[in-house]
């Protein structure tokens, strides 16, 4: 029988096989951006939506610091990452850092990034960090696991994740 903690990994490990398997991601993109491939971009995309993918965040804003490591989540399961995003992007962590998992719901100019997720104790976390480039907003959960928020711009989130 699986202890309740081998239980958690294999989920983890579940999860983060379903989100290697998503392909619907525009490459150049950073995760969580929600970009369908659009098998034929020159039709109208009628009144819901263009078909045009919008620039990368940094160069849309020099201003945004550059991410160590990019948009690439899977970095974060150690614990230790500094990741660009835009929502909706769920980031699996090993639960042995103090976190399961973080769903970064939205980024928006008046909360900034806004966070929720499951603490390896099984208890639910959520966050509000916003920061202008150049200020850096922290938030620790159970003394164990650090957020810092580099960046929360037009609808992108920097983010460092690390032991408190």
């Amino acid at each position: 029988m699986l202890t309740h903690d081998a239980r958690r990994l294999v989920a983890v490990i579940a999860l983060s096989l379903l989100l290697a398997g998503c392909t619907n991601q525009v490459a150049g993109a950073p995760i969580g951006t929600g970009q369908i491939v659009d098998s034929n971009p020159t039709a109208d995309p009628g009144p819901t939506g263009s078909s045009t993918p919008a620039a990368p965040p940094s160069e849309a804003d020099p201003d945004i610091p550059k991410a160590k490591d990019g948009s690439d989540i899977t970095a974060c399961y150690d614990g230790t990452c500094e990741v660009e995003l835009r929502a909706p992007v769920t980031i699996p962590f090993d639960p042995a850092t103090g976190m399961v998992s973080l769903t970064l719901d939205r980024v928006d100019q008046e909360n900034g990034a806004q966070l929720t997720g499951t603490a390896s104790t099984g208890s639910s976390v959520s966050a509000s960090l916003a920061a202008s480039p150049g200020f850096v907003a922290t938030t620790v959960f159970d003394n164990v696991f650090m957020i810092q928020a580099l960046a929360t711009v037009d609808g992108v989130a920097v983010l460092r994740f690390g032991p408190a």
